[in-house]
């Protein structure tokens, strides 16, 4: 019984992880697509790096 509560804790822990990992690459993504329109140079890069963080971080995912 205690393994099961367990295993579920961690099945639960694991996909809020993954649903908060997937709406960040979501809010990056859409920072990404503001910063182009103005232009703006500054913007697009540091939206560009967090969208690579937050995709390392799914990726990362796949191992737990």
């Amino acid at each position: 019984m205690r393994s099961q509560l367990q295993n579920r804790a961690t099945v639960e822990t694991f996909l809020a992880m993954l649903f908060a990992s997937n709406s960040s690459v979501k809010v990056a993504y859409a920072q990404l697509q503001i910063a182009q329109s103005p232009y703006d140079a500054n913007g697009i890069q540091t939206a560009d790096a967090v969208v690579v963080f937050e995709l390392k971080h799914l990726s990362e995912l796949k191992q737990f």
